[in-house]
């Protein structure tokens, strides 16, 4: 089954993740149904195809979730918190066995774990807890006697809610639940640390009580003492005791993916890369052709040529769609670490994601997954306060958080917000004035959204102590660092009180991008296209100096700084004024604008963008090379660095 292999990996983490979102989505909205569908006929899934693989013990683990499915299908149990954390266990756990299996280990053991899930199974749809009176007495009937049973989970227990629904079911069949303490719904959202107790009105001895709580795995200890002697501590007379199995309230249905089969054919990445590079090739020697073209003035070959451009063109945009990715991809795994996290943070938080079909090519996206993770698990430990505090500041007590992806021209924006705290711009430039990074007089100089990309160097966090999560700051130097290596931006705003918003900009491909070729003493440089927004003549803009250094002054008055690209790469003199009817081009990076002078321009081209060697990896000022039609070797202007290596010229060079 080797041969097989392959496939079944890739299809098994699909199916993983429509289960994922489907216990999302039912956790966010218990009494939609649909989703029950799509984890039931998922987990259906991998275990045929487990069986079919011979990996038993995978196969055994869902058919075991596929039944607990089943049940809520029929509606003979209800949806609750339990439920959720034990499905969501058991794909995690699915997976580690997948992984195990495929490899022929024999480490993972299921066993505790689906006895959990038929437990689980077997059960009623709930414990239902009656309204209690520890002030007056609990009424009884003949025979029965009122008890604390008080348990204590152990110190290494993960699933708590699980572990205490299980000792309370095992109690309900020996008498009457009419209370616990904390209440059902904290049991529920795992609001307690290790002990619980429940009020228990039956008629049997105290010892069989203790030993059926103690029989669930993972509990510790358990006493059981008269209610009189020992009553739980008291609860307001009109707050009732909640459903332990009742339904959360309802919430607006997530949009979830449903399972379809496709016409698709699965290609290795190699084989991609390998056409692509291919296609490259094909591009360069089309240049080539063109130009031998242009000098020979053949009509047959030139027709020829140009039949040749039409179909390359065709290949190269249909290559390129074959590397094209959908974000959702990528963003699809957040979900669940943005539940677990909130969670685990006692915070309650609305994730939504827009813009899932947006395309990126490959190589791209394969890099921000863990940007974005840096960026989501900030806006979730430091952007977002907890419910009371929101509730304290007139805001709702549910947290939102936004992943968010739309088209830009030739880019792709990738925003992360939330409606937390916000930054407070006026503290980071305090914190930086105290590091030295600036002088309190320069404050004029600098917008908010300077400001706040201090908070993206090394070790720079404004937040007030640390926590298991991060400081705001912790990574973003990392997210920085890799969107600026991807040709990309980041940019960020933020309002105190209001929330903040982080917004990386990134190339739609890597690959085979459009470039304005430009000369210098001679040698031809490629300016990414996308980062040119206008070229003027030298004589038709007016060019001032101002403290000695070069400007151009644009028609709308704005004043742009004038960088010599002889300067920067053949330590010409900086601030020498342009000669007649040399060029200037405007090139934007980001928010950032700056007018770079070149001796001419030599025309527009599609270039196939090569890594430099990684001996001139760390040069700043260019990002790769290419080969023209010629077969000459030309660099790529780097619009990130180029300007920035004016202060250190020797660099480029």
């Amino acid at each position: 089954m080797d041969q097989y292999k392959a496939v079944f990996l890739a299809e098994s983490g699909e199916y993983i993740q429509q289960i994922t979102d489907g216990l999302l989505a039912l956790e966010s909205n218990p009494v939609d149904t649909g989703p029950v569908e799509v984890i039931f006929r998922g987990a259906h899934s991998l275990k045929g195809m487990a069986a079919a693989m011979g990996y038993e013990r995978t196969a055994e683990l869902t058919h075991k979730m596929e039944g607990l499915m089943d049940r809520i299908r029929k509606g003979e149990r209800a949806v609750d918190t339990p439920l959720i954390e034990l499905m969501l266990v058991a794909v995690d756990f699915v997976r580690d066995l997948i992984d195990d299996e495929s490899a022929g280990g024999t480490q993972c053991d299921p066993g505790e774990l689906i006895a959990l899930i038929e437990q689980m199974r077997e059960g009623n749809a709930g414990v239902a807890l009656e309204p209690a009176e520890p002030q007056a007495g609990v009424a009884l009937q003949d025979g029965e006697r009122a008890w604390v049973v008080s348990v204590t989970l152990e110190q290494s227990c993960v699933l708590k809610a699980v572990r205490a629904y299980m000792v309370i079911k095992r109690l309900s069949h020996m008498g009457r639940v009419i209370e616990t303490h904390p209440s059902a719904r904290d049991i529920e959202d795992e609001k307690f640390d290790l002990d619980f107790e429940v009020v228990l009105a039956s008629g049997a001895q105290p010892e069989a009580m203790a030993d059926a709580a103690e029989h669930v795995t993972e509990v510790a200890r358990a006493t059981v003492t008269p209610f009189e002697a020992a009553a739980p501590p008291d609860v307001e007379a009109d707050s009732p005791a909640t459903d332990l199995q009742a339904p959360a309230p309802s919430r607006k249905t997530k949009a979830l993916p449903k399972l379809s089969e496709t016409q698709t054919v699965r290609v290795s990445i190699g084989h991609l890369d390998t056409l692509v590079d291919l296609v490259g090739e094909l591009v360069i020697l089309r240049s080539r052709l063109e130009r031998i073209s242009e000098e020979r003035s053949d009509p047959e070959l030139t027709e020829t040529v140009d039949e040749l451009q039409r179909i390359s063109t065709d290949l190269q945009y249909e290559v390129m769609q074959t590397r094209m990715v959908p974000v959702g991809n990528i963003f699809n795994r957040f979900p669940r670490m943005v539940r677990d996290l909130a969670v685990d943070l006692g915070k309650d938080i609305d994730f939504v994601m827009n813009g899932l079909d947006i395309e990126l090519d490959r190589t791209v996206l394969d890099e921000i997954g863990d940007p974005l993770v840096h960026l989501l698990r900030n806006s979730i430990d430091h952007g977002i306060e907890s419910s009371d505090k929101r509730a304290a500041a007139g805001k709702s007590a549910r947290g939102r958080i936004s992943l968010s992806a739309m088209r830009e021209r030739d880019h792709v924006a990738i925003e992360v917000s939330d409606d937390g705290k916000g930054i407070d711009t006026e503290h980071v430039w305090r914190k930086a004035v105290e590091r030295g990074l600036v002088s309190d007089g320069e404050r004029a100089d600098y917008e908010p959204g300077d400001i706040l990309l201090f908070t993206c160097l090394p070790g720079f966090s404004t937040a007030e102590q640390t926590t298991k999560v991060s400081g705001r700051g912790v990574g973003m130097d990392v997210v920085k660092g890799k969107i600026e290596h991807l040709g990309g931006t980041l940019q960020v705003r933020s309002e105190v009180g209001r929330g903040s918003d982080f917004i990386l900009r990134l190339p739609l491909t890597l690959a085979i991008v459009q470039a304005l070729l430009v000369v210098s003493k001679g040698q031809s440089f490629a300016l990414p296209l996308s980062s040119v927004e206008e070229v003027f003549l030298a004589e038709d803009v007016r060019i001032d100096t101002i403290d000695g250094a070069p400007v151009v002054i644009l028609r709308d008055g704005t004043v742009v700084t004038l960088h010599r690209l002889d300067a920067i790469l053949f330590d010409e003199d900086r601030c020498a004024l342009p000669a007649p009817r040399s060029s200037i081009v405007l090139v934007q990076h980001g928010d950032e604008l700056n007018a770079l002078h070149v001796d001419s321009l030599a025309g527009r081209t599609e270039i196939v963008v090569k890594p430099l060697s990684k001996l001139f990896r760390e040069t700043r000022g260019f990002s790769g090379a290419t080969i023209l039609g010629d077969g000459r070797v030309t660099l790529i202007l780097d619009p990130r660095t180029i300007f920035t290596a004016t202060e250190a010229g020797h660099e480029t060079r």
